[in-house]
Formats: C-alpha cells, structure tokens, sequence
C-alpha cells in the first residue's frame, strides 16, 4: 500500500490527525468528487433525468457491495444507515408473543434498545450468552441457550463499538445453519477493517455504514439479505412502492430481490459516493488494508499501554482497530475535548453505549481511539505523547 498516495487521497490528513475512524472516517477525493459532481448534474437537468441517465453507474453499487461481501448483486440493498437497515430487517421476522431473540452482552446499544421495544410492544423475550474469561461471547452458553430456548432470531455484533475484540461470527453462523434459526450480524465496525465473507458468516442479515472504516459518505449504508431470508418471502413491515409493486385493489407483490428492503426516496448522489467508496477499499485490497489496519493497532496499543496512568480495557483473543483507554485522573471528555484543540480527533464511549459490558467492568466510560491505514507511525506518537501531557 502506498501510504504517501492515500493520504495524498485524503485532504483531512493534511489538517488533523484523525483516530475517530470508528465514528467517522475521513473521506478520500474520489468520494467527495462523485457526490459532488452528481448533485451538480443533478442541479443542472433534474433528479429524475439524472438518476435515468445514470442508471448503469447506480446499479455498479449493487456489484461493488456484492463483490465486497461475496454474494450475489440481488442480495445487496441501500439503507441510509445501518440501523436503518438492521430495522428494516427485524421488522421482517414474523415474532410472535413469547418468542426468543438470542444476543450477546456486547450487541450495538441501538439494536437492544429495538429489542428492548418489541419486548415492550409484543412480549418477545431477550436471552444473552455470557462471555468467556478472554472477552468474547462464549460459542458453548450461544448453543445451550440455542437448544433451550429455540430462538426466532440470532444477533451478534461482530465488532463491538465499546471494545476492540472481534466476535467469532462464523462460527456462530455454523451453529445458527445447524439449527435452523435466523441470524443476523451488525457488521458496522468490522467493514473497511477486514475481509467480510457472507458464504463463511452464513448470516441472513448484514448490515454497515458507509462513514466509519469505509470512508464513505453519511447517509449510505448496506444491507445483505440471504436467499434463504428473500425465498421464505420475508418482507420488511412497511413495505413501500420500491419494494413491491401494487398489483391489484387488496394486494401487492414484492420484489423478488433485496431491494425489497429499500424505499423509493433515497439519495443517488450519497449512493454514487457509497459506490466510489466501496471501490476505493476494493482497489487497495481488502486483505493489504487487513494486514496494514494490524501493524498500526498493534503499535498504538503498545504506545498507550506504556503511558503510566492509562489503562487498556479491549478483552478478546483477536483485537480490532477500536481501542478502548481508560485514564487514571481526568474526565475522558476532557481529554477528548483538548485533544481536539490540538488537531487530534478521537471518540469517547460512555456508559449508555454499552450498558452491560461498561456495568462488567465497573466504569462510566473510555477514550475511544480508532485508528485506520492512513494514519501514521508519527501520528499516533504525537497522539500518544499529548495524552501523556494530558494525563500527567
């Protein structure tokens, strides 16, 4: 990988030092120059008009999204966020009073919240595996609660947003094909750190957004839908005129394919960056930006762990680029909030965005340090020699 050309790519670089990536990353040009120059047209000759004169590069996205994920086009839906997808796919399980949905304690705050709601709303009831002593979900308490319970569905986070580790999602999946039960992965935080292949995860859905490791545009984002999900004639609640077409009076027929998932208003201009972006990652090589995302990890985590007064909290065997940095004497925002008047961007993850594993822990919350494969060995020095200054 040529660092010095990708950072070329990235005009942020030359003004801040950027670890949020797990929030936001910052957008290479190419992105930038597409959505820019489709709003233009579209400024110039009309939405509409655009969009049908540019339906071949709209449908690349679906092929682009596809090849990232190894599956087929027809499993590839656009959603504007991945909890907009993830919602869209919950709604199209047919839960009834007293089923069960099996999680984890590490599953994205927003989607326990939505199960949260159903239980509320519908009487479905949560189960959770526990972990293992290293961190991770614990595959043996996934297939116990699995036999007894018989759960509708299977949600896992594959990265935590709280944590650094990297749930063992596939084989996960495995137990989910043997027993026959739905299984959905958020894979949010996972896509544009790592290879993702949905032939080895064997989940029936996957959703990401476009603004985090993939350097995307806010406001685009992906969901994989399985054959298995579109032949049971699974649809999400409020279907519209996108997602299936009004045939008679009393009746509808949705669309055979994962577009069913979609509605008719959506963005062509965010999608055109989505696509550019999902390009640019496949371009680079999604096992060399795997291979380099390791290297700059390892290295940060190395750095800040040598700073007195600064704890690690990431558990799991297998680390991601997320990490999470307890200081020992000031308030996380603090720091965060100084650091970013040195032109260094970080995260903060209070306790509300991971309830039970920060509950685990005994803590309020943690600095929440992303680097990705633009950044540099330099950079993450200055960042770790301001956190030292700033936590004396």
């Amino acid at each position: 990988m040529d660092i010095s050309a990708i950072r070329n790519d990235t005009p942020g670089t030359r003004l801040i030092k950027h670890f949020n990536n797990a929030g936001c990353s910052l957008h290479p040009k190419p992105v930038v120059d597409a959505v820019q120059q489709f709003l233009e047209e579209e400024s110039l000759i009309g939405g509409y008009e655009i969009a049908a004169k540019r339906e071949a590069e709209i449908a690349d996205f679906y092929t682009a999204a596809a090849t990232m994920l190894n599956c087929k086009s027809t499993n590839i839906a656009f959603v504007s966020s991945a909890t907009d997808g993830f919602a869209k796919a919950l709604s199209s399980v047919p839960f009834k009073q007293g089923d069960y949905i099996l999680t984890t304690i590490n599953d994205y705050a927003s989607y326990q919240i939505q199960f949260l709601s159903l239980q509320k709303r519908f009487g479905i009831q949560i189960i959770r595996a526990t972990n293992t002593a290293s961190g991770e979900v614990d595959i043996n308490s996934m297939h116990e609660l699995m036999k007894k319970y018989k759960p509708v569905l299977v949600s896992v986070t594959h990265v935590p947003n709280n944590t650094g580790m990297i749930q063992p999602v596939e084989l996960i999946g495995n137990l989910c094909e043997q027993e026959n039960i739905l299984y959905a992965v958020d894979v949010c935080q996972s896509a544009g750190q790592m290879p993702l292949d949905m032939q080895k995860i064997k989940c029936d859905f996957a959703s990401f957004t476009l603004r985090k490791f993939m350097r995307g545009p806010r406001g685009a984002a992906v969901l994989f839908v399985s054959d298995k999900v579109l032949n049971l004639g699974l649809e999400p609640l409020f279907i519209d005129m996108r997602g299936a077409d009004w045939m008679f009076q009393n009746s509808y027929s949705p669309i055979p394919n994962a577009t069913r998932f979609e509605f008719v208003e959506q963005s062509y201009a965010i999608l055109v960056g989505a696509k550019v972006a999902i390009q640019y990652y496949l371009h680079l090589g999604q096992e060399n930006v795997y291979t380099r995302n390791r290297v700059i990890s390892a290295y940060t985590r190395e750095k800040l762990a040598a700073i007195p007064g600064i704890t690690l909290m990431d558990q799991g065997n297998h680390l991601s680029n997320i990490i999470s940095a307890l200081p020992a004497k000031k308030n996380i925002f603090e720091i965060k909030n100084e650091l970013n008047r040195l032109g260094i961007n970080i995260g903060a993850a209070q306790k509300k965005f991971a309830l039970l594993d920060f509950e685990q822990k005994h803590i309020e919350g943690t600095l929440r340090i992303s680097p990705h494969y633009f950044n540099t060995h330099e950079e993450i020095d200055i960042l770790v020699d301001s956190i030292h200054c700033l936590n004396p």
